[in-house]
C-alpha cells in the first residue's frame, strides 16, 4: 500500500524506482517486483532514464476518471474502506 501511495503522490512525469523504495519504506527489489506486475496490469509505465527506471501512474491521482477504484483512500492516511461479505 505505501508504494501505491507514493505513486498516487508522485509526479505524473514519473519517479525513479530507487526514490520510491526510499519514500516507501521498501527495498528496492521488492519494488522493482511490485512495479513490474502494476505495469503488467496497465496501470504504471516505465522507461529508462540513464542507470533508473522511472515509473508513472497511468490513472489519476485526484480527479477525473480512473481505474483504479481505490484511489481515493490511496492518497489519504485512512485505511482502505473494509468489504462486508454476505453469507
Amino acid at each position: 500500500m505505501r508504494l501505491l501511495r507514493s505513486l498516487v503522490v508522485a509526479p505524473p512525469d514519473g519517479i525513479a524506482a530507487d526514490s520510491l523504495a526510499e519514500q516507501s519504506e521498501v527495498s528496492p527489489s521488492n519494488v522493482s517486483f511490485h512495479l513490474k506486475e502494476l505495469v503488467r496490469a496497465g496501470t504504471v509505465s516505465a522507461w529508462r532514464e540513464g542507470r533508473s527506471i522511472v515509473y508513472a501512474r497511468l490513472f489519476s491521482s485526484a480527479s477525473g476518471s480512473s481505474n483504479v477504484p481505490c484511489r481515493g483512500w490511496l492518497a489519504s492516511t485512512s485505511p482502505p474502506p473494509t468489504e462486508r461479505r454476505s453469507r
